[in-house]
């Protein structure tokens, strides 16, 4: 589409400087090679190869972010584990002062 637009203004400014030429004429052959090269077999091909290239890149580094991710994990698993603790002991602490505040009453009130 770049391409059909950039030959349409190349065309125009063409007929500004000649109004007989044919500028779709004059690339045929520029263009055609340059679609045979890109979309063609070969074209196709080096696209393929350029994709798994990247596709390698990113697979060399799935490793170091499973480690990261499981690093994350970890840490969050011990605060996870020490914020139950500290939970815990506060529900003791709560538990035995009720009890403790419950004895009391009952010992008043007898």
């Amino acid at each position: 589409m770049l391409l059909q637009k950039n030959m349409a203004l190349v065309e125009g400014v063409g007929r500004m400087l000649d109004p007989n030429m044919d500028i779709w004429s004059i690339a045929e052959p520029i263009v055609g090679a340059w679609i045979k090269e890109k979309a063609g077999p070969k074209g196709k091909i080096e696209d393929a190869a350029e994709q798994i290239k990247e596709f390698l890149g990113v697979a060399q580094k799935i490793p170091e972010i499973v480690e990261r991710a499981n690093s994350i994990l970890e840490i969050h698993e011990t605060e996870i584990k020490l914020q139950q603790e500290k939970n815990g002991r506060w529900s003791k602490i709560i538990i035995v002062t009720v009890l403790a505040l419950l004895v009391l009453l009952l010992w008043r009130v007898w």
